[in-house]
């Protein structure tokens, strides 16, 4: 239940946001790649809470196993707080917000898709296996790539990236819920 809430607090952040920028229309100086990242932000939203019910019917339960479960919603919740303004200290310039909060919002990412090995790691006793091991690592490298770069054409190929990638990955994995 906590992390359905957390997980839903994390969801109205980033609706509220997209919410009082379409109100604001007029005055928002739009920016696409942080359109692309709020959009990809309530997809991994969804994604988490399916594949955290999948852990509802565990029964060999640890406070540490549940710790780092509970770890990668509260991270996903801060990438939500950053991806889109809800104030008015960049004016409702998206470029502006986008680019003051990048280095902070990829490598909240990073710490999401960290979490998520660690979880499984702790939860299961290894690393995940084949594809889902790959989108991993190829998402810790598109975050420190996101991270460490200023260049506005490769934030805006990332974006590209990271919806053609992360869609497929999960109607792949994720399509049933166990």
């Amino acid at each position: 239940m906590l992390l359905s809430i957390i997980l839903g607090l994390g969801i109205a952040h980033v609706l509220g946001a997209l919410g009082r920028l379409i109100r604001r229309r007029e005055d928002v100086a739009g920016y696409w790649p942080a359109w692309t990242w709020a959009g990809i932000l309530l997809l991994v939203h969804v994604q988490m809470w399916w594949s955290m019910f999948g852990l509802r019917d565990r029964a060999d339960w640890t406070f540490a196993g549940f710790g780092i479960v509970l770890m990668q919603p509260l991270a996903l919740y801060v990438a939500a707080a950053l991806v889109l303004p809800t104030d008015d200290v960049d004016g409702l310039d998206l470029r502006t917000h986008y680019w003051r909060q990048a280095r902070w919002f990829f490598a909240v990412l990073f710490a999401v898709a960290t979490i998520s090995l660690a979880k499984e790691w702790v939860l299961e006793g290894g690393w995940p296996q084949g594809a889902n091991l790959a989108f991993h690592l190829v998402f810790l490298g598109l975050c420190t790539l996101s991270m460490v770069s200023r260049k506005a054409r490769l934030h805006a190929a990332l974006a590209l990236f990271a919806t053609g990638f992360f869609v497929p990955y999960v109607a792949l994995l994720f399509a049933r819920l166990a």
